[in-house]
C-alpha cells in the first residue's frame, strides 16, 4: 500500500519483515562494503594457504621449527585484523565459504603422521590400555618398557605399539589426565589402534560439538550466525588441535556445551557437560559458580542438579584415586608441584612464596606456597564474575571467558592449547579483541631456548594480553570499531 501521508518524507527508515528499522543505503557504504568484504576472502584465503603450508613443512621436515613459528605468529595477526575486516551483511554463499575455509585448514594435518615426543602419543597408549579393561594409572610406560608387571594384555599392547610407548615423553610418570578424557581415548583406539587418524576423528566430533555449541549462542545473543568464522578460522585452534592433536577441543567443546545450556535454562545439561569438562582436565571445576548463580533461589533445582554432579564425579573419583599414590612416579602429583613453564605473574607469586616459606618456617613444600597465592588471587575473581547476574548471553560468554583468561594469566604453567577453550567463548563475547589477542602471540612460547629467553617471553606472550583487557576495561568503547557487532545492527 503506498503511503499517503504528506507529513512522511523520503527519509523514514525501511521497516524489514521483522519490525527492525533497516538502514537506507548510502553513497559509497555498498562499494566499502565490497571492499571489506574482499579482505576478509583474501584473508581465508591467506590463511588456508598458510595451514596446508605448515603440513607440507611438518610432513617434509624442511623448515626450521623457528620459521614454523614466525608463519603462525603472521596467520595470527591476519586472524586478528579479519575481526575487523568482514561481512557486515550476509552475501549469498558466504556461508559456504566459512565451511570450506574451515574444512581445508583442518583435511591437511590428517596427512601427517605420529611423531615421538608429544603428548599424543600418551594419548594413543592411554586409550590401548583403557580400552582394554587395564587401569591407565597402574604402571608407568616406563615399567611397562622395562617389563616391571604381570599382565599378558599389557605385554600384548607393548609389542604391537611399541613405537607409541617409546614416543612417550616423561615415561616414567603415570598417566595426569582424569576418566573422561581416557574414555575419549579408549574410542580413538576402537577406531583405529594406534594411530593419530582415530585420535583426530575424535577430536573432529568434539570440533563440530563446538560449532552447534557456539552457533547456539550466537542464536541466543541474537547476533549473525556468520560469526561462527571467528572459531572455525582461529589458526591457533586448528594448529594445536589437529597438527598437535592436543585434548584441549574437548575442554573447549565442553565447556561452549555448558554455556549454551545456561543461556537457554537447561541446568541438567549444564551440569552434566560440566562433570564431563571436570573428567577430562579438572580446571573447569572454577566455573561452578556459573552454575550456581543461575539456579540460586531455585532451591529444588540446584539440589537435585548439584546431586547430579556429585555422582558424576564421585564415579570418576575411584578410579582417578590410584593417580595420586606414590608421589615418586604421580604425574599428577609431581604435575600439581613442580612444573612450571612460560608463566608470567606466577613468577613473582612464586618468589613471594619461597620467602614466606624461609620466613615463617612453614613445613609444608615450598612448591605449594606460590600455587596457594594463586589460588588466593584467583579465587575472589572467580567468584566475583561467576556469582553476578550477567546481562545477557554475551556478558555470560565474556566473564567465563575472563575467568579462563585469569587461570592461564595467573598459572605456573602456560601452553599454546591451554589456551583452546578462551577462542569459541570469545565469539559470543563482547570486546572481544582482549579475549583473542593469544591467538597470535602464544606460538611464541615454542621459540623459547631458540632466541628467547624465560624472562622475555614473560614480557612478549603476558604483558600485551593485560595492557589489552586493561584498556578494554577501563575504556570499553576504545576498541568500538574493533568489536564486532550483531549482523542486525
Amino acid at each position: 500500500m503506498v503511503n499517503m501521508n504528506p507529513n512522511q518524507t523520503s527519509e523514514a527508515p525501511a521497516i524489514s519483515t521483522t519490525g527492525a528499522p533497516v538502514a537506507r543505503r548510502v553513497p559509497g557504504r555498498a562499494s566499502l562494503g565490497f571492499l571489506r568484504g574482499g579482505l576478509w576472502l583474501a584473508g581465508g584465503a591467506i590463511l588456508t594457504v598458510g595451514m596446508w603450508l605448515c603440513v607440507w613443512a611438518r610432513v617434509n621436515h624442511n623448515v626450521s621449527s623457528a620459521v614454523l613459528v614466525l608463519a603462525r605468529i603472521g596467520m595470527g595477526a591476519i586472524y586478528l585484523a579479519m575481526l575487523v575486516f568482514r561481512p557486515r551483511r550476509a552475501y549469498r554463499g558466504v556461508l559456504w565459504v566459512i565451511v570450506v575455509v574451515a574444512v581445508l585448514m583442518r583435511v591437511g594435518w590428517f596427512f601427517v603422521p605420529l611423531s615421538s615426543g608429544e603428548d599424543h602419543c600418551r594419548y594413543l597408549w592411554d586409550g590401548a590400555v583403557t580400552a582394554n579393561g587395564i587401569n591407565p594409572y597402574r604402571y608407568s610406560p616406563k615399567q611397562v618398557l622395562d617389563m616391571q608387571m604381570d599382565n599378558p594384555t599389557i605385554e600384548q599392547l607393548a609389542k604391537s605399539g611399541r613405537a607409541t610407548l617409546e614416543g612417550i615423553n616423561h615415561s616414567e610418570l603415570r598417566t595426569i589426565y582424569p576418566p573422561a578424557a581416557q574414555g575419549a581415548f579408549a574410542l580413538g583406539y576402537w577406531i583405529t589402534p594406534f594411530s593419530l587418524t582415530g585420535w583426530r576423528i575424535v577430536l573432529l566430533g568434539f570440533d563440530a560439538l563446538a560449532v552447534l555449541g557456539v552457533l547456539g549462542l550466537l542464536r541466543a545473543s541474537g547476533l549473525s550466525l556468520l560469526l561462527v568464522f571467528i572459531y572455525l578460522w582461529n589458526p591457533l585452534l586448528v594448529t594445536e588441535t589437529y597438527g598437535f592433536c592436543h585434548l584441549d577441543m574437548l575442554t573447549a567443546a565442553l565447556v561452549i556445551l555448558f554455556a549454551w545450556a545456561l543461556s537457554i535454562n537447561r541446568p541438567v545439561v549444564a551440569t552434566v557437560a560440566l562433570g564431563l569438562g571436570i573428567g577430562v582436565k579438572l580446571w573447569p571445576v572454577l566455573l561452578l559458580p556459573f552454575l550456581l548463580r543461575s539456579l540460586w533461589g531455585k532451591w529444588q533445582r540446584l539440589a537435585a542438579t548439584m546431586g547430579i554432579l556429585a555422582v558424576m564425579l564421585g564415579a570418576m573419583a575411584v578410579p582417578f584415586a590410584s593417580a595420586f599414590g606414590s608421589q615418586a612416579n604421580s604425574g599428577l602429583l609431581t604435575y600439581g608441584r613442580i612444573w612450571t613453564g612460560h608463566s608470567g605473574v606466577y613468577l613473582a607469586l612464586d618468589k613471594l612464596g619461597w620467602w614466606l616459606h624461609g620466613f615463617f618456617s612453614l613445613g609444608m613444600d615450598g612448591n605449594y606456597v606460590g600455587r596457594a597465592l594463586m589460588m588466593i588471587v584467583l579465587l575472589p575473581a572467580v567468584f566475583w564474575l561467576g556469582l553476578r547476574r550477567p546481562r545477557d548471553t554475551s556478558t555470560l560468554c565474556r566473564r567465563m571467558a575472563l575467568v579462563i583468561l585469569l587461570m592461564l594469566l595467573l598459572s605456573p604453567t602456560l601452553w599454546p592449547w591451554y589456551y583452546i577453550a578462551v577462542i569459541p567463548l570469545g565469539v559470543v563475547a563482547s570486546r572481544r579483541i582482549g579475549l583473542l589477542f593469544w591467538s597470535m602471540l602464544l606460538p611464541l612460547c615454542y621459540l623459547e631456548g631458540m632466541g628467547l629467553s624465560a624472562w622475555q617471553l614473560t614480557w612478549v606472550v603476558h604483558l600485551p594480553v593485560w595492557l589489552v583487557l586493561a584498556v578494554e576495561c577501563v575504556r570499553p568503547h576504545l576498541f568500538g570499531r574493533l568489536r564486532l557487532e550483531a549482523a542486525h545492527a
